[in-house]
């Protein structure tokens, strides 16, 4: 009887040891989960605002600037919220990249409450990028017999604080502990078929 107990008693101090580092990893799994599904939900929403906005026909600025990122902002906002992400934990900047009489410009337009200056991407390289690849394209088209392109894309960023599942003040620490910044970018040129100004 006593080797009995002797040996239950080591399991239970076994367990006792072990039992922290599985509830750790049980908590860590959901956690990248949940984070791995509002990544992909934030690269979904990031495309539907370039998909509607490549649409737009270009050669009008101005229309484009004013009229056209606040569409933007709204699709985002609409397919986050269709999706189950909280879009006051949303953030979005919009640019316009363009050709002026200065050669490559851009112009940032950032959501409501939020500074365009937050960008993760080089903006300048993105738009003499943009006109180098349009340049080229050009040439290929005009040799070719083809109309040249426009030379307007979009670039779409957005920003998303996911916080996390693990809220214990008791062990608020590491990086389960603070809310994640996400952020999805992409950018597309304008073509302007399906919708007109």
């Amino acid at each position: 009887m006593g080797t009995e107990n002797k040996k239950n008693g080591q399991s239970m101090v076994e367990l006792a040891l072990v039992l922290p580092f599985l509830i750790l990893l049980l908590v860590a799994t959901v956690e990248a989960g949940f984070a791995f599904r509002d990544y992909l939900i934030l690269q979904s929403v990031n495309r539907e605002g370039s998909r509607w906005a490549v649409r737009t026909a270009p050669g009008n600025v101005e229309y484009f600037q004013s009229e056209v990122v606040h569409e933007i902002f709204g699709r985002v906002l609409n397919a986050a919220d269709e999706a189950g992400l909280r879009t006051e934990d949303l953030d979005i900047i919009v640019t316009h990249v363009y050709i002026d009489d200065d050669g490559p410009a851009y112009k940032s337009i950032a959501s409501p409450g939020f500074d365009a200056n937050n960008s993760r991407l080089n903006l300048v390289s993105i738009a003499q990028d943009n006109a180098d690849k349009a340049a080229q394209i050009n040439a290929a088209r005009i040799a070719n017999d083809f109309a040249p392109l426009a030379n307007e894309m979009v670039v779409v960023e957005v920003f998303y604080r996911h916080e996390t599942v693990w809220g214990f003040e008791r062990f608020n620490v590491g990086p389960l502990s603070e809310d994640w910044i996400m952020h999805a970018h992409s950018s597309m040129r304008l073509v302007g078929t399906g919708r007109t100004n």
